[in-house]
């Protein structure tokens, strides 16, 4: 699979004291879609042949700190050997009842200087 794609609504800024944003997306991408060592490691275990959806919050603290929530659901896209150096076990087949899931929580903060 060549083709990827990604869409998503983000309601709010969180620019100033008090504001919030929240937004979903949901991604796919193909095995082939793009350069595997380039694209975003927080979506699944990085890497392509992934879908899934992203949801994140954002609450401005101050006018220079926001503290970011972040949630991943991820699961491969087709079923296929892929050579996976960073997912535990190395090699990974995902063969019918083999394929992988990954859920990740992130919260971050950021600070504007």
């Amino acid at each position: 699979m060549d083709d990827g794609w990604y869409v998503g609504l983000q309601l709010g800024e969180a620019k100033k004291q008090g504001q919030w944003e929240i937004g979903y997306w949901y991604e796919e991408l193909g095995a082939n879609a793009f350069l595997d060592a380039i694209v975003d490691s927080d979506f699944g275990y990085g890497g392509t042949n992934n879908k899934g959806h992203i949801v994140k919050a954002g609450y401005a603290v101050t006018d220079f700190l926001t503290l970011n929530l972040s949630f991943w659901f991820v699961e491969n896209r087709d079923d296929f050997v892929q050579n996976a150096p960073n997912v535990p076990g190395g090699a990974v087949v995902n063969g019918g009842d083999q394929r992988h899931q990954t859920d990740r929580v992130q919260l971050d903060a950021v600070m504007k200087f």
